[in-house]
């Protein structure tokens, strides 16, 4: 089964997703085993609820297992954009010195900081 409309945002795709398997959000929730918070979130595209992307990303992973979506990529490279979207998700770069070109990009967590 695949997500319909590709075109509207990942929350948007999850909820209509939902409605059309005709499951109520603590339906959802209680079929992956994850707090219907979780689920609001991701629909309504609240990413900071989540302590880290690793978390957003479980849950994301056990509702397309439970669509029976096969190729998860696409959905997690969307919430990978808009996680980095999000105003309190900084890109943090982080060097060996305070002169160091070679920089790399970290992704930190405010509530982990």
């Amino acid at each position: 089964m695949e997500l319909i409309s590709p075109q509207s945002n990942l929350g948007q795709r999850l909820r209509e997703q939902r409605e059309m398997t005709g499951l109520s959000v603590e339906d959802l929730a209680r079929e992956i085993h994850a707090a219907p918070r979780y689920i609001r979130a991701l629909e309504e595209g609240q990413h900071p609820i989540f302590s880290a992307k690793v978390y957003a990303q479980g849950v994301l992973r056990q509702i397309l297992r439970l669509f029976e979506i096969r190729d998860p990529q696409p959905y997690l490279t969307a919430l990978d954009q808009e996680w980095l979207a999000q105003p309190n998700m900084p890109d943090l770069r982080i060097a060996a010195n305070d002169n160091d070109p070679q920089a790399f990009p970290v992704s930190l967590n405010p509530r982990r900081l």
